[in-house]
This record gives structure tokens, sequence and C-alpha cells, in this order.
């Protein structure tokens, strides 16, 4: 095994969130191909150097549409625990306007247009969440207060009364 494919292995494995995997895969594999182009443009072979052009731009495709699906899944996965309405995956036969299928993997994905339905109805949701909550905070401090004046009335009456 190299140290190109102990390095892959390694960000496989590790113990750390997936959105930064994906980083440093990124990061790893644009210095992995890095050197690969300097070593071909050191050749001056034009199909080596277009090779390894084409070789890069393939795998950082497949590492944007894995990207791309993970956080589309995430979203969904957002958007149902709050009941939000998701647009639909299907218009009759065809997918629909707000999904879009990759050319590499035929993963299905949200689109630009989906994730941006999805995120406004999520914020629209979560602050309206927020103001049924924000809504019992007068009457909680109202409590707080009342509950305050009966006891120092309850002390005042303890201190004096005697």
């Amino acid at each position: 095994m190299n140290l190109i494919h102990l390095g892959y292995r390694v960000i496989k494995w590790a113990p750390i969130s997936r959105p930064v995997k994906f980083r440093l895969e990124r990061n790893f594999m644009n210095w992995h191909w890095s050197r690969v182009m300097k070593v071909a443009e050191q050749t001056k072979d034009p199909d080596h150097i277009e090779r390894g052009h084409n070789d890069w731009q393939y795998e950082a495709a497949m590492l944007a549409d894995e990207e791309q699906a993970y956080f589309s899944r995430k979203l969904l996965k957002r958007a149902r625990n709050l009941r939000v309405l998701v647009p639909a995956y299907y218009e009759g036969n065809k997918l629909g306007d707000s999904y879009e299928e990759s050319s590499l993997t035929s993963k299905v994905h949200l689109s630009l247009k989906g994730e941006t339905t999805v995120r406004a109805a999520i914020r629209e949701e979560e602050e309206h969440r927020a103001k049924q909550k924000g809504r019992w905070v007068p009457y909680i401090a109202a409590l707080t207060g009342l509950a305050g004046a009966v006891t120092g009335l309850v002390s005042a009456i303890d201190k004096f009364g005697k």
C-alpha cells in the first residue's frame, strides 16, 4: 500500500465529522493531484498531462457529488424532523424541479432551487416555534416577580409581626 492510499484510508476511518472529512479529502486530493500534474508536466507529454487533468476533474466531481448528496440528505432529514413539507420527488413520471440526478453516480439530491425552498421552509418553521416559545416569557417573568413579592411580604410579616 502506498502513501496515497494510506492517506485516504486514514481520512476515511478517522473519528471526525463528515463535513471535516470532506474538507480533508478535498485538500488531500488536491495535494496529491498537484504532485501528479507536476510530474506529468515534467514529462512534457500532452496525453499524460490531459489524462492527469481529466482524472483530477473526475475525482473532484465524485467528491463534490458525494458531498452534495450528504448535505441534501441532512437538510431533508432536518425538514422532516420539523414536519415541514418537502418538495415532491416526482411530478408525474419525471423528477421534480427541486431535485436533480447526478451524471456520475445517478444519485438524486436537492437542486439549488430545492435547497432554497427547503431552507426557507425550515427557517419559517423555526421562527414560528421561537415565537411560540417567546410568548410565555412575560408570564414566566410575572410569576417570578409575584413569587419574589410574596416571599418579601412573608419575610416582612415574619420580622415585624413578632
